[in-house]
């Protein structure tokens, strides 16, 4: 890994009374991809698995750094001992911390068809807007304000359903964003899916849009 790779701002960043480890970095599949696990540690040990398993891109030829979660466990172990990260909040400074990484205009793709996030899959399914379910709620709190369900038939892990985040250029496409979430969360609450995957995103949704009305309110 080069010197100055901005992976390397991800090991030792503080979560919460824990703090991230870099392990496992080693070339990508193509040019300019490297790979990477980040791990959870803390002054007892180290939590598996790897909370993330990814892909960094550092763009080029008009494409901006861009990062793939080919993995992502947010419920950890260490022996008989479990670690949520969401049920403290720590899901939304890891993802803060990941979106450090990338530039405005950039983006992160994190695949959600995987057990640990049945629930957003089941929701997406349902149609419930990404950013009120639990995984997408969580990118759109890191800054990632466009959070999209995404099929991309190739790539860093070919063929799996993916929730798409982007960073907005600048304020203007920010609040254009947001308003087109408010949308779609106005849109689902108005008529949410009978089935318990969109019912248990009913009460996100509310909240989101709340807040997001109270911004606009105050020109933010």
């Amino acid at each position: 890994m080069a010197s100055h790779s901005p992976l390397q701002n991800l090991d030792g960043r503080k979560l919460g009374v824990h703090w991230l480890r870099l392990a496992a970095v080693r070339a990508g599949e193509k040019s300019g991809w490297t790979r990477f696990d980040l791990v959870v540690s803390e002054e007892k040990g180290e939590f598996a698995p790897p909370v993330v398993e990814g892909v960094y891109s550092a763009g080029g030829r008009g494409v901006l750094p861009w990062i793939e979660l080919l993995a992502y466990e947010p419920r950890l172990r260490r022996g008989s001992e479990t670690f949520d990260l969401a049920a403290g909040g720590l899901d939304r400074e890891l993802f803060t911390a990941i979106a450090e990484l990338i530039p405005p205009g950039g983006h992160l793709m994190v695949g959600c068809e995987t057990p640990p996030h049945h629930d957003t899959y089941q929701a997406l399914l349902k149609g419930v807007p990404p950013a009120a379910t639990p995984l997408g709620a969580a990118l759109f709190a890191a800054g990632f304000r466009k959070v999209k369900f995404f099929y991309l038939a190739e790539g860093g892990w070919e063929g799996q359903q993916k929730l798409w985040a982007e960073k907005p250029l600048d304020e203007k496409m920010r609040r254009d964003w947001e308003g087109a979430t408010a949308d779609q969360l106005r849109q689902f609450l108005a008529a949410p899916a009978d089935h318990a995957a969109a019912q248990a995103c009913v009460p996100r949704a509310q909240k989101l849009l709340g807040e997001l009305l109270a911004g606009e309110k105050s020109g933010g």
